[in-house]
């Protein structure tokens, strides 16, 4: 026990004369060290976006059409677009642009982008009239999609007629386009072109054809096929009954035709018509 105290003694020349301290590191002060050097970093940008989005100079000051000029007058764009006027055109939400100049009622679609500094780009996309639509007295045009566009501008349209008492919903417009491509697609000479269709209740439609006098009354889903088979048994039917008032192909396996001098309608197996 004496020795380790002596050994003690006599080495102790060899310890150092103070003990070396470790540096406490504050986890406040790392953390400030770093939110400074972020916030040196993230200023500047700060500032720059800021500037982008208050700056007057990228307020919107006009408007760019590209493309064909339309139906969409240039003065109803101008007049659509001064609720923006003046607003900031890189924080500006272009949704609510795009919704009012749709309420068109030519317009389809709208394209916009933004062109630094006050400009947009317009692109129109505009409908295209396929067919008239007379109803209570009024005519409006319908596009290929079954919309209700616009009234005419002048009474010279060469097109199918759609005629209803009261306006069809989109679905029955888009079906009576339908069938009619669809006949008019048939090899059938006096079936070259629909002239007019007319909405029927329970969702029939009567048919004026340019090759015929009478109407045809049809259902949508079997109006191609009977027509088909009417079209093979219209000259026996022509040959025994003469001129005809209408012909009616909604029964199955029938045709029903009127003749234009007789009230009487006549019945007539339809040979293979379902």
């Amino acid at each position: 026990m004496s020795y380790l105290i002596e050994q003690r003694r006599t080495l102790s020349f060899l310890r150092l004369p103070f003990a070396a301290k470790r540096r406490r590191v504050r986890p406040v002060l790392v953390m400030a060290r770093r939110m400074t050097r972020w916030l040196l970093w993230l200023t500047p940008v700060a500032l720059f976006v800021a500037w982008l989005m208050l700056s007057s100079t990228f307020a919107l000051r006009d408007y760019e059409l590209v493309g064909e000029p339309g139906r969409v007058d240039e003065l109803w764009v101008r007049q659509t677009l001064a609720s923006w006027s003046g607003q900031n055109l890189v924080g500006l939400d272009l949704e609510p642009v795009r919704e009012q100049l749709e309420r068109h009622p030519w317009v389809q679609t709208v394209q916009i982008r933004k062109s630094l500094p006050g400009t947009v780009s317009l692109r129109f996309l505009e409908h295209s009239p396929v067919a008239l639509l007379e109803e209570q007295g009024q005519a409006r045009y319908v596009s290929r999609d079954g919309v209700v566009i616009a009234e005419p501008v002048s009474s010279s349209f060469d097109g199918l007629r759609l005629i209803a008492p009261t306006r069809p919903p989109q679905r029955q417009l888009l079906r009576a386009l339908e069938l009619t491509a669809l006949l008019e697609a048939l090899d059938i000479d006096w079936l070259d072109t629909v002239e007019s269709v007319t909405f029927l209740s329970g969702g029939d439609f009567e048919l004026r054809v340019g090759g015929k006098d009478f109407p045809l009354i049809v259902e949508a889903a079997t109006a191609g096929a009977k027509i088909e088979v009417l079209d093979r048994l219209l000259p026996t039917i022509e040959h025994r009954i003469g001129a005809l008032d209408r012909v009616d192909l909604r029964f199955p396996r029938r045709v029903v035709v009127r003749p234009k001098a007789d009230e009487e309608a006549v019945s007539l197996d339809g040979g293979g018509l379902g």
